[in-house]
């Protein structure tokens, strides 16, 4: 949970269509039995009066069955029976105290000795690497003078 504020007022909406869905399904099964007798009653012999007005009868039927998929179909869209509004109001939380001077120093002293070790440690083994070459050097170099000798007295 994330906290942006301090929380001064809320307010929750509650809208309930459950029961209108119902309805809605209730009323659609009951035209739909109504349309499948009056179909039913098509194939018996009659007057043509009496077939114009079941066929008119029927096309009504039809016309609301066709109202009832579309308001069905409203809640089968958003798949929600429930309709919840919230609104909330929220200030912003004083800020925080800036950082302390003793917390400065802390951080400021660890930077240092971090990149201080880091810059003279390098520097430490390459001056150890040149004076290694020099000692090596002074301790080479008398070999090389006595084998040069050797070399031109031959």
């Amino acid at each position: 949970m994330i906290s942006v504020g301090i929380t001064h007022s809320k307010e929750i909406i509650k809208n309930d269509k459950t029961n209108e869905y119902l309805e809605l399904n209730a009323r659609k099964a009951s035209l739909q039995k109504t349309l499948t007798s009056l179909i039913e009653f098509k194939s018996k012999n009659g007057a043509i009066d009496e077939f114009m007005n079941l066929e008119n009868r029927i096309l009504e039927i039809e016309q609301e069955l066709q109202a009832l998929g579309v308001n069905l179909g409203d809640f089968d869209k958003s798949n929600e029976f429930c309709t919840l509004k919230f609104a909330l109001s929220e200030n912003e939380q004083p800020k925080t105290v800036g950082v302390s001077f003793a917390h400065r120093c802390k951080v400021s002293f660890h930077w240092t000795n971090l990149t201080y070790f880091g810059i003279m440690i390098p520097v430490f083994f390459l001056l150890a690497l040149a004076w290694l070459i020099l000692v090596v050097k002074e301790k080479i170099q008398p070999i090389i003078k006595s084998w040069n000798q050797k070399d031109n007295s031959n």
